[in-house]
């Protein structure tokens, strides 16, 4: 009798109750061979690039779609959450501030890539905003009427750059999170160069770096799974799947 068996975990087999298609539960059909793992090794996982890179919160980690300024008085105005090249968000942020009155010109240099705003007023953008990190702000930048103003560095529509898998059945304290400590992390899938709507892939081939060892056997009859990104908010795919195949080694 082999004393290893391959799982598959794929949101298509989602129980009734769970949330969504990155928050959900598997109850595996195979009960005899899913007990007793001593450990586990992470062969491979698959998740969609399907996260704005300007996001309400919603459905995509942090939310970074809302400017705040100030004009005489402070003003205000959100972006539709989607997926924006540089041009696309140039023309957004000119129509947020025209739905607010403001007249501004947003140029790009083509060397520093720093976003240039010409305002018809005196104009204040404030780091505080939620947009912010987007714009390359990193401190409240003024900009006197009819002078070019660009802000401290170029702006980031690089979005999720990665997403983590966690579980409780299958890395319960695995991980440790520099802000929140010990975290059920089965692994991280990198986003850095996958296009938005493609997939991102994972295979591990040093089984030293994927191998999850339990103190004691455990079932796995029954495994819940999670998309996250850094700072742990959940990241929901819709409707786009998930996989991942796993190895145990039970007794």
């Amino acid at each position: 009798m082999s004393l290893e068996k391959l799982i598959t975990i794929s949101s298509d087999d989602k129980d009734a109750d769970s949330n969504s298609n990155s928050d959900f539960f598997v109850s595996l059909k195979e009960r005899f061979y899913t007990q007793q793992i001593q450990r586990i090794m992470i062969k491979e996982i698959t998740v969609p690039n399907c996260f704005y890179n300007l996001s309400d919160g919603v459905n995509n980690g942090k939310q970074n779609n809302v400017l705040d300024f100030f004009i005489i008085a402070p003003l205000s105005f959100i972006i539709t959450p989607a997926q924006y090249n540089i041009d696309q968000f140039i023309t957004a942020l000119i129509a947020g501030f025209l739905s607010v009155g403001i007249v501004v010109l947003i140029t790009q240099d083509d060397l520093t890539q720093k976003l240039i705003f010409t305002f018809t007023n005196d104009t204040t953008l404030f780091v505080s905003s939620l947009m912010a990190p987007v714009l390359g702000l990193t401190a409240n930048l003024v900009c006197p009427a009819g002078v070019p103003t660009s802000p401290q560095f170029p702006p980031d529509l690089s979005g999720i750059n990665a997403v983590n898998i966690h579980s409780s059945a299958l890395a319960e304290g695995h991980g440790i999170d520099s802000n929140t400590g010990l975290i059920s992390l089965v692994e991280r899938v990198s986003l850095h160069d996958i296009p938005f709507g493609s997939f991102g892939y994972k295979m591990n081939n040093d089984s030293d770096l994927a191998t999850i060892f339990y103190e004691q056997p455990r079932n796995l009859n029954r495994i819940d799974i999670r998309l996250r990104d850094t700072q742990g908010s959940i990241l929901n795919i819709g409707t786009k799947k998930f996989t991942m195949v796993i190895k145990c080694y039970f007794a």
